[in-house]
């Protein structure tokens, strides 16, 4: 009989044992020891594969870390400006971190996952024996019963029957003696192996976090000096001094008051022909004349008051007004109060430009 056929024949046989001793309600062979071993070693295996599926997702949820971290570093040089203090040690603190997370990630693979990995490839060596020992106590309970029905009926075959059993006891006894013995053993070893494995595994976090703990620290003393520099928290866009905008000397000059010279005489006949000329006032004091509003003291909501040029003012910066002298400028309040400068204020032309100006480059209206 081949191989296959041997094979074949035994399936049948321990498929017919099976039945019959469910049909039948025969029991065949007990053994509360090796029943509770393989309880053991299925709650064993299925505690292994929960930890190492566990460890797989840690890890992969670490590696995301390490890209959010990553990104987030980025953006946090972004804002931490190149002329801030420290801003080299503080672009290399946010590298050190990442190295640190990619080495925590390496170290986790190696101190956990890989071992798991490693462990339950053991486990179906395991299995393999006790399917063994399975098919062999069903084929010891078969031959055990042939030969009691030989016995029972004096056959010519109790002979036959009586060797096969033999040969079945020794092959169950060898098989059955070996699991009793491996079983138990392989289940105690969890308790070393995952107390050092583990052991290792909470070193590499301790490891990591002091670490961390010091780039962090490092992170936390660059940004205090960001937060008590006062350049930086108290900045003045600009510094603009009274005396920086002095008027130029000729047209400060020119400011001064002079003596107004004395009314010229008009002839009896033309002042009775013109008597509305009054010759004694400039041409120019006529440009300067408020308005209606102005002069009956009614101002826009947002004016504060009016203003004109005494000088020509080039602005300095964006925010600032440029203006010829004479031009009319009114005063408005400023967006944001902390904007305001002594000496300066914030007004607008009459072409709408709203600005910066030095009060003392104008003059009450």
């Amino acid at each position: 009989m081949s191989s296959f056929l041997r094979t074949a024949n035994k399936k049948m046989q321990r498929q017919s044992e099976k039945l019959l001793q469910k049909v039948t309600k025969r029991e065949g062979t007990k053994d509360e020891d090796y029943d509770e071993a393989v309880a053991n070693f299925t709650k064993q295996q299925t505690q292994a594969t929960r930890l190492f599926k566990e460890s797989q997702n840690y890890l992969k949820a670490i590696r995301g870390a390490i890209e959010a971290s990553r990104t987030f570093g980025e953006a946090i040089k972004a804002v931490y400006e190149p002329e801030w203090p420290n801003s080299d040690d503080a672009y290399a603190t946010i590298e050190t971190m990442d190295v640190q997370f990619n080495e925590f990630a390496e170290k986790i693979n190696s101190s956990i996952v890989e071992p798991m990995n490693d462990y339950l490839q053991t486990f179906p060596d395991y299995k393999a024996r006790i399917a063994k020992r399975d098919r062999k106590v069903i084929d010891f309970d078969r031959a055990r019963r042939a030969q009691e029905v030989a016995r029972e009926k004096q056959s010519s075959k109790l002979e036959q029957a009586e060797k096969e059993f033999a040969d079945a006891k020794r092959l169950f006894t060898e098989i059955n003696e070996e699991v009793h013995d491996v079983l138990p053993a392989f289940f105690v070893s969890r308790v070393n192996f995952y107390g050092t494995m583990l052991a290792k595994y909470y070193a590499t976090e301790i490891e990591h976090n002091d670490k961390a703990n010091e780039t962090a620290s490092a992170m936390k003393a660059h940004m205090e000096a960001i937060a008590s520099n006062e350049s930086l928290t108290n900045p003045m866009p600009r510094e603009r001094s009274v005396a920086s905008a002095d008027p130029p000397a000729a047209e400060a000059a020119s400011a001064s008051p002079i003596a107004e010279p004395a009314p010229q005489s008009v002839p009896a006949e033309v002042a009775e022909e013109h008597p509305q000329v009054d010759l004694s006032e400039p041409a120019a004091a006529a440009a300067e004349e408020p308005s209606a509003a102005e002069a009956s003291g009614e101002l826009p909501a947002d004016v504060l008051e009016i203003r004109f040029a005494t000088h020509a003012y080039e602005g300095q910066d964006e925010d600032e007004l440029t203006f010829a002298k004479g031009d009319r400028i009114e005063v408005i309040p400023f967006a944001e109060p902390e904007d305001e400068d002594d000496g300066w204020l914030n007004g607008r032309l009459a072409n709408g430009k709203t600005g910066v100006f030095p009060k003392n480059f104008t003059r009450d209206a």
